[in-house]
């Protein structure tokens, strides 16, 4: 495995951030609700759901909710900052 991890891309980040804010309280999010959001297809959103899974920021349960990870979390989190940061 390598060192570094890959930069995450801008339609990673969008579904990052939209995990963080489906899934508050701990609840996660369905795939159906993260497809509604971002207006996307839901094969779009499995597919983006295994690559955030796969970087570790993402966690699926079989035929559940998607829950971010304490990685992920902290990731969404940044990356929400820099947004706010950026339009105040």
């Amino acid at each position: 495995m390598a060192d570094a991890q890959k930069p995450l891309t801008p339609s990673a980040i969008k579904y990052l951030l939209t995990l963080l804010e489906l899934c508050q309280k701990d609840a996660g999010a369905r795939c159906m609700d993260i497809a509604e959001q971002l207006r996307v297809t839901k094969p779009s959103v499995h597919s983006m759901i295994g690559n955030l899974c796969s970087a570790g920021l993402a966690e699926k349960k079989k035929y559940g909710n998607v829950f971010l990870t304490p990685a992920g979390r902290a990731e969404a989190e940044r990356y929400a900052g820099c947004c706010q940061q950026l339009s105040g």
